[in-house]
């Protein structure tokens, strides 16, 4: 056998969870960062909604867009509020 038959490779498998872990959520800090300073423009990307973290990205969204709308409802609300005063 030669020595590089011999050679084996091995991962572990919790080592590469934790990376691909890392690397999900790494791209849902931007959107936390933003939204913690109160901009909620910034949108989850959503492209591996059906991997194990895709729930959680998919109701952040969700989040996202009930405060938009809620955002939105209270502009309304207070321009009428000016328009009467």
């Amino acid at each position: 056998m030669s020595e590089i038959e011999s050679i084996t490779i091995t991962t572990d498998p919790n080592k590469e969870y934790s990376l691909f872990i890392k690397k999900k959520l790494s791209k849902l800090v931007p959107v936390l960062a933003h939204s913690a300073v109160g901009d909620y423009s910034v949108d989850v990307p959503l492209e591996d909604v059906d991997d194990d973290l895709g729930e959680i990205f998919a109701g952040v969204q969700f989040m996202l867009e009930a405060i938009r709308e809620q955002m939105a409802r209270i502009k309304e609300l207070e321009s009428k509020v000016a328009s009467k005063v």
